[in-house]
């Protein structure tokens, strides 16, 4: 099959390509650009607008900036000088008092030593405080204890004089207190009593029956039977 044939073969498309291009396209297209070159560097006639490009610095302009610069800050200070509100002043909060750094490390010192002071002096009053109630406490219970005994004492001082009313005896108008005396001293006292003079019970029958009877409830009864 011949290429021509092939070609005949394809369906053909009922409207054209909209890809195409013009006849000669590629033929004219040199003379076509070269033309729109030289048109845009020929510029347009238009009042006040110029091919020159907008970007573009002036002369000596880098070697002008800072001398413009400084006009320009001196301008602001002179009209910031010139609008002024009562009660605002143009010095500035930030700044430091004269010899600030050099007086710092005192400054410091003072701040740190004042606070260490007041630490100690409250450690020291809390103290005070503690060692205060501790005395305190301690003499409480000292003077209860004083006082405990001092009723112990009286107590037994007077049980011992009520013990020692209850052994008093009168013979022959005179009182004899028995607790300074042993039971076997009385007992011997009695029976020698008894043996000299047998006829005592007969003269004093009631002194003598007090002193038996004193010796019957009060005297142990074993002692008495070994004695007889």
């Amino acid at each position: 099959m011949d290429t021509n044939d092939f070609e005949n073969s394809i369906p053909k498309p009922e409207q054209p390509s909209p890809f195409t291009v013009p006849e000669n396209y590629f033929n004219s297209l040199s003379n076509r650009i070269w033309a729109k070159i030289e048109l845009e560097d020929s510029g347009l006639n238009i009042e006040r607008v110029t091919n020159k490009h907008p970007f573009k610095l002036p002369d000596n302009y880098f070697n002008s900036l800072s001398d413009r610069i400084q006009n320009r800050l001196k301008s602001e200070e002179s009209e910031d000088s010139e609008f002024s509100i009562p009660g605002l002043t143009k010095k500035n909060p930030f700044t430091t008092p004269d010899n600030y750094f050099e007086e710092l490390s005192s400054i410091i010192e003072e701040q740190v030593f004042s606070d260490i002071a007041d630490i100690e002096l409250k450690n020291a009053h809390q103290t005070f405080i503690n060692r205060f109630y501790r005395m305190a406490i301690a003499a409480c219970f000292t003077a209860l204890a004083g006082w405990f005994g001092y009723t112990v004492y009286q107590t037994s001082k007077l049980d011992k004089q009520i013990n020692s009313t209850a052994n008093v005896v009168k013979i022959d108008n005179q009182n004899f207190d028995l607790n300074y005396f042993d039971e076997s001293m009385v007992v011997d006292e009695v029976m020698n009593a008894k043996s000299i003079n047998t006829n005592y019970k007969q003269q004093d029958p009631e002194k003598t029956g007090k002193l038996e009877n004193y010796i019957l409830n009060n005297v142990d009864e074993e002692l008495l039977l070994q004695e007889l």
